[in-house]
C-alpha cells in the first residue's frame, strides 16, 4: 500500500531505505519547490514496473512513499524522478531472503551516470571508443568517446552493455547502463 507523508521543506533529493530491500522499501523524496513530478520504478530491462506520480503537481516538502516489494522478483531496479529542471535516478536492489551487499571494489572502467537519458561520462581519459550491445548481448553499434563523454541519446529506453577500447587497443571489461526515460 502506498502512503504519502509530507514533512518539512528541503532541497531536491531522492533516496530509498533499506537498500537492498526484502519485503518493502521507503522511498524518500524532497522537493525544494512546487513542481510537476514523474516518479517511476523501472526494472533492469527498462520496463516501467510502477508509476508513483505521472506529471503530478506536488508541493515543496519531504515525502515518504512506503512500497510493498513482495510481488517483485529479486533483482536490480531503478527509481526515476523527473521534473522540468531536475532528473535523478537511483539504483534499488530487491533481495528477498538473501544477504546482498553492494560491491564497492576497484573497477577498471566506470561510467556515470549508469542511469541516464543521453550523455555518459567515463572515469578514464584513455577510452577512445565503445561498442554497444543490447540487453540480450547483440552488437548494436560502435561510437567514439569525445573528452571522456559519449552520447547515447539515440538509443531507446532499455538495458545496454558497453565495452570500452583504449588508445593502446586494450579492450576493457564490459559495463552495463540503463537508458532511462527522458
Amino acid at each position: 500500500m502506498l502512503q504519502l507523508a509530507p514533512a518539512r521543506a528541503a532541497g531536491d533529493t531522492l533516496w530509498a531505505t533499506p537498500n537492498p530491500c526484502d519485503t518493502s522499501i521507503d522511498i524518500h523524496l524532497a522537493l525544494a519547490i512546487n513542481d510537476s513530478v514523474t516518479l517511476t520504478l523501472v526494472n533492469s530491462f527498462g520496463k516501467i514496473i510502477k508509476t508513483f506520480y505521472n506529471k503530478t503537481l506536488i508541493a515543496a516538502g519531504d515525502y515518504t512513499l512506503h512500497y510493498n516489494t513482495d510481488s517483485l522478483p529479486n533483482g536490480i531496479y531503478f527509481l526515476s524522478l523527473n521534473r522540468k529542471t531536475y532528473k535523478r535516478n537511483i539504483k534499488m536492489i530487491k533481495a528477498k531472503g538473501t544477504d546482498v551487499q553492494e560491491w564497492t571494489g576497484d573497477k577498471t572502467l566506470m561510467m556515470v551516470p549508469t542511469v541516464c537519458s543521453g550523455y555518459y561520462t567515463f572515469n578514464r581519459s584513455d577510452v577512445t571508443s565503445v561498442e554497444v550491445y543490447n540487453g540480450q548481448g547483440q552488437y548494436l553499434l560502435k561510437t567514439n568517446v569525445d573528452n571522456q563523454r559519449v552520447n547515447l541519446s539515440a538509443l531507446p529506453m532499455g538495458l545496454y552493455y558497453l565495452r570500452g577500447m583504449t588508445r593502446s587497443g586494450e579492450q576493457l571489461p564490459t559495463i552495463s547502463l540503463l537508458r532511462s526515460i527522458e
